[in-house]
């Protein structure tokens, strides 16, 4: 699946992979990291997110922040 809902449904079925990036902004495209790094700012730095055509661009939460966000509701 192309484009940026390919990269989200990535993110969204493989949450083992991507909880190595927890606290991270990650670009993803095409189900692949490209980079990660603690802002966004970083993140859009990296040669290779600079490269990249249309990256997804998110911030993995850490568990205690996705909890904390599960709470609100």
């Amino acid at each position: 699946m192309p484009g940026a809902l390919g990269s989200y449904n990535w993110l969204a079925s493989h949450g083992s992979e991507a909880d190595k990036y927890a606290g991270k902004w990650v670009a993803v495209v095409e189900g692949r990291v490209l980079g990660a790094a603690d802002s966004v700012k970083e993140l859009l730095k990296l040669p290779e997110v600079k490269a990249a055509n249309k990256p997804l661009v998110t911030k993995i939460p850490r568990q205690e922040e996705a909890d904390s966000v599960l709470k609100a509701e």
